[in-house]
């Protein structure tokens, strides 16, 4: 394989060149850049999960290959969680997937072929809410095995021309928004480098968060009192049922809350949560 192409870490330097990557991770956002990362760590994924499946099948040269372009897209993703994890000082998630390859990738022994299945396999077991797995990919060298040598060779361009696309793909990978919660505690591991601007934003999050927990609370009340009303109705029912039917009338419903007590004090209220 190295006599027919260059080495990996070589065609990597020049793919890290690129100025289209480099405005990826100078001129974005946080949210921006997790969600460059997330994508490009779920085309590693995809094209993974077809070595796993499919690569005890192939010929040896076509598995060397296959694993020659796997270690692009793990350089790609890694490059730009690296640029971005120092403009974003603990604000961006490393995809589970990728952090798994990542450590396989670096392990491997020298001279070593290609990956091995199993290494690949674990990596494409694990997950997290950052490993979205998309049903198409713009320049999917994964799909055809034939043409694996020339997607070697073109592989500079052609992630050139999906990094001059990104704006309009992007729209098809939505970015997911953090939570308060999460912006609250980078903020916090992190607030000696804010700038006054941030800071206001910052104390814009403080009210995102108190609006988030007021909404949860109310939804918390809300169900407990369903729970409440649905426990009396039971309980009529049961005690009208006991005396043979002969008590059976509409039961008098109280429609308030209950004091919080009621439902660490009750078995009955636990059985009925669960089920």
């Amino acid at each position: 394989m190295s006599s027919v192409h260059p080495p990996v870490s070589v065609q990597l330097q020049a793919l890290y060149g690129l100025p289209e990557l480099k405005a990826l991770t100078l001129g974005r956002t946080r949210e921006e850049g997790q969600q460059a990362i997330d994508f490009f760590s779920s085309r590693g994924k995809a094209s993974a999960r077809v070595y796993v499946q499919s690569s005890e099948e192939w010929a040896v040269g076509v598995r060397m290959m296959f694993s020659t372009l796997m270690q692009f897209e793990v350089g790609i993703t890694h490059h730009l969680f690296s640029h971005l994890t120092l403009r974003f000082p603990s604000e961006i998630t490393t995809p589970q997937f990728h952090r798994e390859m990542t450590l396989r990738v670096l392990n491997l022994k020298p001279n070593t072929d290609y990956i091995p299945v199993k290494d690949v396999d674990a990596a494409v077991s694990s997950a997290s809410r950052h490993d979205p797995e998309l049903l198409k990919h713009d320049f999917a060298w994964w799909t055809n095995t034939n043409s694996l040598d020339a997607s070697i060779r073109s592989y500079v361009p052609s992630l050139q021309r999906l990094l001059q696309g990104w704006t309009a793909n992007r729209k098809h990978f939505p970015i997911p928004e953090p939570s308060p919660t999460l912006t609250l505690n980078s903020t916090i591991g992190n607030i000696n480098l804010l700038t006054g601007k941030e800071i206001l934003s910052y104390m814009d999050t403080l009210d995102d968060l108190k609006e988030s927990l007021d909404t949860q609370m109310n939804t918390t009340t809300a169900a407990m009192t369903h729970v409440w009303v649905e426990l009396q109705r039971f309980q009529a029912i049961s005690q009208s049922l006991e005396e043979d039917g002969q008590g059976l009338h509409p039961p008098l419903l109280d429609l308030e809350a209950p004091p919080e007590a009621v439902f660490f004090d009750s078995p009955l209220v636990i059985y009925t949560l669960l089920s």
